[in-house]
């Protein structure tokens, strides 16, 4: 019987995937290196307008009329974060967090190749989010597990990208657990 491995993609905080595979005579590194083509960045600049505090009158010269001031202000920032692709039409999954109400979504592929990417849906319980980007070639996808084939103390391979922890792996020996 084929020994089977879970491999679990992650961000800086979370998990966003998993995939299996019984492995035979390829090594967990070699299975690793496979995948690490379909592990993608993501920038998702995030802007929104806020109430400045205060307000000034001023007088309308239309309708002479006073009137109240209020100046909005524009708030920008971005977040990083690691995802996966999960369908070779360009399907990514990343956590939630990393792209909840971003109004531009850039995807960096291995080569370093940026996509823009568009939400296909984002579910902040588990936080999980699905993307999608128009591949400017043929992209690696990363198989999804079948629960019904994944068992209590299966062994476990993390493997993530993100700007504190780049290129990691570990979980050598780890158990999945119930």
């Amino acid at each position: 019987m084929p020994q089977k491995y879970i491999l679990f993609l992650f961000t800086v905080s979370s998990l966003v995937l998993s995939a299996s595979w019984g492995f035979g005579q390829n090594s967990i590194i070699d299975q690793i290196q496979k995948t690490q083509d379909s592990i993608v960045t993501v920038h998702a600049d995030i802007s929104s307008f806020y109430k400045t505090p205060g307000q000034k009158a001023a007088i309308d010269p239309k309708t002479g009329r006073m009137v109240l001031l209020r100046t909005l202000t524009k708030a920008s920032y971005n977040r990083i974060g690691a995802g996966v692709i999960i369908h070779p039409t360009g399907v990514i999954v990343t956590n939630a967090h990393v792209v909840d109400k971003a109004t531009e979504i850039k995807i960096i592929l291995h080569d370093k190749t940026e996509a823009a990417a568009q939400g296909l849906r984002v579910v902040e319980n588990p936080d999980m989010a699905l993307l999608k980007i128009d591949p400017p070639y043929p992209v690696a996808a990363v198989g999804i597990a079948n629960s019904d084939q994944i068992h209590l103390r299966d062994e476990i391979i993390t493997v993530g990208n993100s700007t504190l922890l780049n290129q990691t792996v570990s979980g050598e020996g780890s158990k999945a657990w119930a």
